[in-house]
């Protein structure tokens, strides 16, 4: 790819251009704020429903996306509702332009507003060359970017653990100062997200084989039930010893990975284990998103203690005799990369350094590369959200793609299992902004979003809504309150552990009570 810088003549025009059909909005209707956020790909779906639900006026919510690569850039546009959203200067219709940029990942939401750096954002344009067209009921792709600096950032876990592994040296970035962080970034913990370790399809069904999950003709999917193998019962388990030889990759074969087969009291390897179709190749497939992803450190934090002690585990780097390692940019790609190892295709590309953090990803692909060159169907595993991959109504209430969580040590990632203390992969999120530079309209309008992002009643809808797996509910919890109860309301729901416990949140740290939190009644 020819990475070029676009004229900075490129800029958002007015909404009057559309018409009348086109924008919920009216078609002579004007930006009058307008947001940038850059940062964590994990909290799209939730930003998108905040945004939605409780910015915007009933009937005015506009989307947009980039027309190449959809969840790496979006916009949103609307009319304010100001009766939630108070505090906005004068006393007419504010219209509102949100951007979030998540290309990158979570160090975006960092490490730009640090350095007041410009990054690469959507461009809006309404006519002429570059000019959003319609794709379906209130949404727009986009094909064209813009530079933008960030108003607002969003990071899965607190800034501080962007540093060696976790540093994002593609755009020409450094490990973040935490001295920066807190003379320069207002910084504001929010909700806690439940984090999963997905694989491919075909390896989910090695493990159920290999663990007895499938005797008896139980956990079988079938077409009038296509995730009956997907059940809280139903899902194979690894522990996080095992987690942690394939994140590192001491284990780098699938050979290598043994499990015990009671038919002839052995350890047997999973590849030649009774009654499991062997993949195309041998070799440990992992699907891994680049440095500065909050998705990424926040596995490295649970599973290598990295970058959280001196000694912890490197990360797994890509060997001819394996593991297979792919960078990947987003969330998105993420689940391109184990849906091809699943089916034998080539969706997904291999995210290659760009010189600049501008840069389009729709150009040759001198930058991007395919991922599964040899269309081979291989084992493969991950590192994602739990708010992703949920069944598709349309589509016989299948899956979207070919990947499936598994549990952790016996537990399923569900917002219960979390809640009871026995599930361990969640991080808890930060939202920053600039201490100076920022309007009192775009700082009244990044605290009300904070705020909201971490309150219970609005978490509990969108998880119900948009992470109601078929093994349960997952997603997002509130965090630490000052009291707390021995039940969990999937509708309002708060986690009663924090990485905070002592007031600094450290994802790094182990989950526990906060000082103060009242008296516990543990079971």
């Amino acid at each position: 790819m020819k990475v070029k810088a676009l004229s900075a003549a490129i800029a958002v025009l007015s909404l009057g251009g559309f018409s009348q059909s086109s924008f919920a909005l009216a078609p002579s209707a004007t930006i009058n704020l307008e947001l940038n956020i850059s940062g964590a790909t994990a909290q799209d779906n939730n930003l998108e429903s905040l945004v939605k639900n409780n910015v915007c006026q009933a009937g005015t919510f506009d989307k947009y996306q980039y027309t190449t690569v959809t969840t790496d850039y979006t916009a949103f546009t609307c009319t304010v509702n100001r009766t939630k959203v108070t505090g906005l200067s004068g006393t007419g219709a504010v219209n509102v332009l949100i951007r979030k940029r998540s290309n990158g990942g979570s160090s975006q939401g960092v490490v730009p507003l640090l350095s007041n750096l410009p990054i690469s954002q959507l461009a809006i344009i309404a006519s002429g060359t570059g000019a959003c067209t319609s794709a379906g009921t209130n949404l727009y792709n986009c094909p064209t970017l813009t530079t933008k600096t960030s108003d607002l950032g969003i990071s899965d876990v607190n800034p501080e653990l962007f540093v060696g592994v976790n540093t994002e040296t593609d755009n020409g970035f450094t490990a973040v100062d935490p001295a920066q962080v807190k003379s320069k970034l207002t910084v504001t913990p929010a909700a806690a997200l439940v984090f999963g370790v997905p694989v491919s399809y075909n390896l989910y069904k090695a493990l159920q084989i290999a663990q007895g999950l499938t005797a008896g003709g139980a956990c079988t999917a079938t077409v009038a039930n296509p995730n009956a193998d997907y059940t809280e019962a139903c899902l194979p388990s690894l522990t996080k010893s095992q987690i942690s030889g394939l994140v590192s990759g001491n284990i780098s074969t699938w050979d290598q990975f043994t499990l015990f087969d009671s038919s002839t009291s052995s350890y047997v390897p999973l590849t030649s284990f009774p009654g499991v179709t062997a993949p195309d190749d041998n070799l440990v497939h992992f699907c891994k998103r680049i440095g500065g992803s909050g998705t990424g450190a926040q596995q490295y934090a649970k599973f290598l203690n990295t970058p959280c002690t001196e000694n912890g585990l490197p990360v797994a780097s890509n060997a001819d005799t394996g593991p297979q390692v792919t960078d990947l940019s987003g969330s998105g790609d993420m689940e391109k990369c184990l849906d091809d190892f699943s089916k034998g295709t080539q969706t997904a590309k291999n995210y290659k350094s760009p010189t600049s953090v501008f840069f389009d990803p729709s150009q040759p692909n001198d930058n991007y590369l395919i991922v599964n060159q040899g269309a081979a169907k291989s084992w493969a595993f991950g590192q994602q959200s739990l708010e992703k991959n949920l069944p598709v109504a349309s589509n016989g209430n299948k899956l979207a793609f070919d990947y499936r969580f598994i549990k952790i040590d016996g537990y399923a990632p569900t917002l219960a299992n979390v809640f009871a203390g026995k599930y361990i992969d969640f991080a808890e999120s930060t939202w920053q902004y600039p201490k100076t530079g920022l309007s009192n309209d775009k700082k009244t309008l990044a605290t009300y979003l904070i705020k909201n992002a971490a309150t219970p009643a609005v978490l509990g809808a969108f998880d119900v809504a948009k992470a109601n797996q078929t093994f349960g509910v997952s997603g997002y919890l509130a965090v630490a309150p000052n009291t707390w109860s021995d039940s969990l309301d999937v509708n309002n729901p708060v986690l009663p552990y924090t990485h905070a416990a002592n007031g600094v949140l450290d994802n790094c740290s182990i989950p526990a009570v906060p000082n103060g939190s009242g008296v516990v009644p543990f079971k």
